[in-house]
C-alpha cells in the first residue's frame, strides 16, 4: 500500500513539474515580454530619424572584408 501512495505523488509531482514549466513558464515570459514591448513602443514611437536608423543597419550596408 505504501508503495502504490509513493508511485501516485511521484506521478503527481511529475504532472506538476511538467504543467509548470511547460505552460506556467512560457506563458509569464510572453505576458513580460509582450508588457516590455507594449512599454517600448510607447517609449519609442516610429519616427522618420528612426526609420532613418533603421535603414542604416542593414546587413547589405555592413561593409565585407575578406
Amino acid at each position: 500500500m505504501n508503495t502504490y501512495w509513493y508511485v501516485i505523488k511521484k506521478s503527481l509531482s511529475f504532472i506538476w513539474l511538467f504543467i509548470v514549466q511547460h505552460i506556467h513558464v512560457p506563458s509569464l515570459a510572453l505576458l513580460s515580454r509582450a508588457a516590455f514591448f507594449k512599454n517600448s513602443m510607447q517609449r519609442f514611437k516610429p519616427t522618420p530619424d528612426l526609420e532613418h536608423t533603421k535603414a542604416k543597419f542593414k546587413p547589405q550596408s555592413i561593409p565585407f572584408r575578406a
